[in-house]
């Protein structure tokens, strides 16, 4: 799930798809998912483990603008 915090980010333009991130410019700010690729859904809830999860599930649930890798693996 998404959740947009009004104004650190600018404006939304209008008519554009919630949930999508956005960025307004230099002094704004976008959410980054730490110890990505899924490190919070590995199977088994192993640390540093597989994560099964097709493209769309993967990327509809992150929502960010930006990625801090980790040692999972995804489908692997």
């Amino acid at each position: 799930m998404t959740d947009v915090i009004l104004w650190l980010q600018g404006e939304i333009p209008k008519g554009s798809r919630l949930g999508v991130p956005y960025v307004a410019g230099k002094d704004k700010v976008a959410a980054c998912a730490k110890h990505f690729v899924a490190d919070g859904g590995t199977t088994l809830g192993i640390d540093e483990n597989n994560t099964v999860a097709n493209r769309h599930e993967l990327l509809s649930i992150q929502g960010v603008s930006t990625v801090m890798v980790s040692y999972s693996s995804w489908n692997g």
